[in-house]
C-alpha cells in the first residue's frame, strides 16, 4: 500500500527488554513489539550503555552514547547531559530513501525536531512522556527544567503529539505549544497475557492485608502522603489487627520512609529492590490494596496492571486515573494528593473492597496491547495519507 510504513526509527535515552524498568520505558519496549507484530523493522536509537535486557529479531540498535560523566536521571546535570545527547541523536538519525518511515520520538528526544532543516519532510511522531511534572515547581528542579522544557517544546513541529490519555492532552498542548487538532490520545495499554499465568504468592488461610504499591521513591509519587494516611487514626480503625505494606521500587526517599514508618503509630513497610516482573505480578494478584498516592501522574501503567490483575485501587485524582477510576465502582479516588483525602478514600476502599472485578473488565475492554497496536498502525497510515495530499494539492 502506498500509505504503508515500512519502518519505524524509535528514538529514547532509555530502555529495558526485560524486568523493573519505568513507564516511559516500558511504553516504548510495547510500542515496538507492537510494531514488530505488525510485520513493520524497527530501528532503535539509544545509548547503548543504558540498553538492557534482550533485543527482538527485527530491531537495529544504533548507539547514541549517553554524554561521559553526567547524570543518567533525575541529579544536577540531567537536564544539561539530555540536551547534549540529543544534539548528538540528531547527527545520528539517518532516514533512507529505501524506506517509507516514520520517525517516532519518546520523551525529550523531541528536541531534535525545529521545523525545518533534516527532519522537515520526515513523517514524525512525539510521545512526551511526563510533561505533567511540569506542573509542580522546585527550585532543585531548575536547571533540569530549562533544558528539558526547551526540548519537550520542539515537540509541536511534530505530524502528531500523543497524549496516553483524554484527561492529558491540555496539558500537552499547554506545555508543548501545539494545538489541540495535533494531538492523538492512545491510551497506555498492558499486555493481558503475562498477567493471565501469574500465580499468586499467598499462604493458605491467609489473615492480613496487603497494601502493595509499586514506583520510584521520588516526592511525587506521594508515598510520603501514603505514610502519613496510614498512621491516621480512622484508617487504622478501619483496618484489621494485622496488616502490612510492601512496596516494589527504590529512590531518593526510601531511607526517609523507612525511618519514619518505625516512629509511633509503626507502620510495617518493607521496600523491595530490584524484583522482577514476575514477582512484582505475584505479588500484586495477591494484594488486597493497590494505593498510587501521586500528587501528579501521567496515564499510570502500574494503576492499570494493578487493575487487570482484580485488585482494589485507592489513587489520587490526578492525571489520566479519572479516567479509569470511577468511585465506588471500578476503585476509590482521594479528590486531592493530600494524607487526608487517601486516609477517607482508603477507609471507604476497606469497608467496601468490591470493586475489583470491575476494575479488571475494564482493562479486558478498553486496555489491551493489541488496541494500542492498532492505534498506532492507524495513526502511522493517517500521517502517510496527510503528507501524500499536501503534496498532491501543493
Amino acid at each position: 500500500m502506498s500509505d504503508e510504513p515500512v519502518r519505524v526509527n524509535v528514538c529514547i535515552r532509555k530502555i529495558a527488554f526485560g524486568d523493573g524498568v519505568g513507564g516511559m520505558e516500558r511504553a516504548a519496549v510495547r510500542h515496538i513489539e507492537g510494531m514488530l507484530a505488525t510485520g513493520l523493522t524497527v530501528r532503535l536509537y539509544t545509548a547503548a550503555e543504558t540498553l538492557q535486557g534482550i533485543v527482538p529479531p527485527g530491531v537495529e540498535v544504533v548507539d547514541v552514547p549517553w554524554p561521559f560523566g553526567l547524570s543518567t536521571g533525575g541529579g544536577p546535570t540531567f537536564g544539561l547531559a539530555y540536551w547534549l545527547w540529543v544534539q548528538r541523536l540528531r547527527d545520528s538519525i539517518a532516514l533512507s530513501d529505501r524506506y517509507r518511515e516514520i520517525l517516532h520520538l519518546h520523551g525529550a528526544a523531541a528536541g531534535v525536531l525545529d521545523g525545518s532543516g533534516r527532519f522537515a519532510a520526515a513523517r514524525t511522531v512525539v510521545n512526551p512522556h511526563g510533561l505533567e511534572a511540569f506542573g509542580s515547581f522546585s527550585l532543585k528542579r531548575v536547571p533540569n527544567r530549562v533544558f528539558l522544557r526547551r526540548l519537550a517544546r520542539k515537540g509541536r513541529f511534530a505530524d502528531r503529539i500523543i497524549a496516553t490519555d483524554e484527561l492529558l492532552a491540555p496539558v500537552i498542548s499547554r506545555h508543548v505549544g501545539c494545538s489541540a487538532s495535533r494531538i492523538e490520545c492512545i491510551v497506555n495499554a498492558v499486555d493481558l497475557t503475562p498477567l493471565s499465568t501469574v500465580n499468586p504468592m499467598q499462604e493458605p488461610d491467609r489473615k492480613d492485608i496487603k497494601i502493595v504499591t509499586v514506583g520510584r521513591l521520588v516526592r511525587n509519587k506521594g508515598y510520603d502522603l501514603l505514610l502519613d494516611a496510614l498512621k491516621n487514626p480512622a484508617v487504622r480503625a478501619a483496618l484489621p489487627a494485622r496488616w502490612e505494606w510492601i512496596h516494589f521500587g527504590d529512590g531518593a526517599m526510601a531511607d526517609e520512609l523507612v525511618a519514619k514508618a518505625r516512629v509511633e503509630p509503626v507502620v510495617t513497610l518493607s521496600i523491595l529492590r530490584g524484583r522482577s516482573d514476575d514477582e512484582v505480578r505475584s505479588t500484586l494478584a495477591d494484594a488486597d490494596f493497590f494505593v498510587q498516592p501521586s500528587r501528579f501522574e501521567g496515564s499510570s501503567l502500574t494503576t492499570l496492571e494493578a487493575m487487570a490483575h482484580g485488585r482494589v485501587i485507592v489513587a489520587c485524582a490526578v492525571g489520566g486515573i479519572p479516567n479509569k477510576i470511577s468511585e465506588g465502582v471500578t476503585g476509590y479516588l482521594a479528590s486531592t494528593p493530600t494524607s487526608s483525602e487517601i486516609s477517607n478514600a482508603l477507609v471507604r476502599a476497606i469497608r467496601k473492597p468490591t470493586t475489583g472485578a470491575a476494575a479488571a473488565r475494564l482493562v479486558r475492554e478498553k486496555y489491551g496491547a493489541n488496541t494500542e497496536k492498532e492505534r498506532y498502525l492507524a495513526l502511522y497510515r493517517t500521517i502517510f495519507l496527510d503528507r501524500e495530499s499536501e503534496r498532491t494539492y501543493s
